[in-house]
């Protein structure tokens, strides 16, 4: 079993977890348009949540549940047809034409915008990253110069590191 699919069990099982009261409400409201609008509710969330799931772990079946989800909320709005029991709902296609290329494309829109901040975010922390290292760097150098400086206590040598080390020192303020 992959990590990827552990992921994917776990949203699963967790969003299950979530509507089971969720559910047990609306087997419980009485027929009608508020049952209706609850259910599509319940659906859109469900979708949203599958959806985001999906781009965080990269997961084509969930982004695809999540499309047919939204796909099955959008046929029954303008029918108005009354929501059915929550255990017998069923996954569709997603839908044809227009509606579905642009829904489509403000997806691919979305996902591109998020790839996009994923990799900016990326980049800050390699170059703080490599800054922070940098700078450690230049420290130990310092400090191990300093030191050699210590144990040799010459007058000569022990001056000649300590000018090594203010060097160092100061080349590092100019640098960081």
């Amino acid at each position: 079993m992959t990590l990827q699919t552990i992921s994917k069990t776990a949203v699963e099982r967790t969003l299950k977890l979530i509507r089971l009261p969720a559910d047990a409400a609306l087997r419980a409201a009485p027929e009608g348009r508020v049952r209706s609008l609850f259910g599509q509710a319940l659906d859109r969330a469900d979708a949203a949540v599958r959806q985001a799931a999906g781009n965080a772990l990269r997961d084509e079946q969930l982004k695809d549940e999540a499309a047919r989800l939204r796909s099955a909320v959008a046929e029954r709005e303008p029918g108005g047809q009354p929501y059915a029991d929550p255990g017998a709902r069923t996954r569709r296609s997603p839908r044809s034409g227009a509606a579905a290329a642009e829904a489509s494309q403000r997806a691919a829109a979305a996902a591109a915008k998020s790839a996009k901040r994923r990799k900016r975010v990326d980049e800050k922390q390699t170059v703080s990253a490599a800054e922070e290292a940098a700078d450690k760097s230049r420290e130990e150098r310092v400090e191990a110069l300093q030191d050699q400086a210590e144990e040799l206590g010459g007058p000569n040598d022990g001056l000649e590191l300590k000018e090594a080390a203010e060097r160092a020192r100061t080349e590092a303020r100019r640098s960081g």
